[in-house]
């Protein structure tokens, strides 16, 4: 039922949304399912749910999914996502809104924390995702992985300079370097798609 339900969402955003593109697919979707087994991650965390593939891809590992997202990009998205999660049969709890404040709202609500959380939303608040994660253990197991997609962002990210005016790749250039630089943790960047970071907590 959800390898039906993802071809669906696949089709449906491709042939029906103006930012197909931004769809995980079939091979990021099937790595975060490894990356779930491998983490033994029971409850999982995604900021940035768009229409919902990831997310249905995640959950039917069996792990617990909660999705972040304000569908304010394309908000036709939102009915694909809802579509798609009815169609796999999932319990994928969606916390509609912006990104920080729903953060915010979760770490002072949840009863445990997550193991994993895949992070695809805007760019220019990713640093501000991964320090509130980093520094809120009750939200995110200090045991557990980030992981962040797009970062190497059509590869933009390997020029010699950023174009004046383009803030997208400037903050994912920017966010490259800030984890890269943070001794808290282990960074691993795979050249997979458009780039796949894996981020996990030193331990003392």
């Amino acid at each position: 039922q959800a390898g039906e339900a993802l071809k669906w969402i696949e089709e449906t955003t491709k042939t029906k949304l103006k930012c197909g593109f931004m769809l995980t697919g079939d091979l990021p979707g099937s790595v975060l399912q490894s990356l779930v087994l491998l983490c033994k991650a029971q409850r999982v965390l995604e900021i940035g749910a768009y229409t919902g593939y990831s997310a249905v891809a995640m959950a039917a590992t069996g792990a617990k999914v909660t999705t972040i997202d304000s569908f304010e990009d394309e908000p036709e998205s939102e009915a694909v996502f809802h579509e798609g999660v009815q169609r796999s049969g999932l319990d994928i709890k969606l916390e509609r809104g912006k990104a920080l404040e729903v953060l915010t709202k979760l770490e002072a609500a949840v009863d445990a924390p997550f193991d994993l959380v895949f992070i695809d939303a805007d760019k220019t608040e990713q640093i501000a995702y991964y320090d509130f994660l980093m520094d809120h253990p009750r939200l995110w197991s200090p045991t557990g992985a980030i992981c962040v997609d797009n970062t190497l962002w059509y590869s933009r990210v390997l020029r010699d300079r950023v174009e004046d005016g383009d803030k997208q790749t400037q903050a994912v250039v920017d966010f490259n370097r800030y984890v890269r630089n943070d001794p808290r943790c282990f960074v691993s960047q795979l050249p997979l798609r458009d780039g796949l970071t894996l981020i996990q907590r030193r331990r003392p």
